[in-house]
């Protein structure tokens, strides 16, 4: 999606979950998941290399943790 799109989209999901409603997006764009409560990142590595819970909790400890996604959060 480009940018506006996707910046619209998170506002009807917060929508959502402001009206009581749980929202389970899979996504891979860096500002979904900054927007995002909570993330599970799988890992440690793509397809047969996955498969494994390698994160869980808020993009605020995501960018403490050593994983791929915590080091693109740090800006590494």
């Amino acid at each position: 999606l480009h940018k506006v799109d996707v910046a619209r989209l998170i506002k009807v999901l917060k929508d959502l979950v402001a009206a009581g409603n749980s929202v389970l997006v899979i996504e891979h764009d860096y500002d979904m998941l900054a927007a995002a409560d909570y993330l599970v990142e799988m890992g440690p590595g793509p397809a047969e290399q996955g498969g494994k819970v390698i994160f869980a909790g808020s993009p605020s400890l995501l960018v403490k943790a050593d994983t791929p996604w915590g080091r693109i959060f740090r800006g590494i």
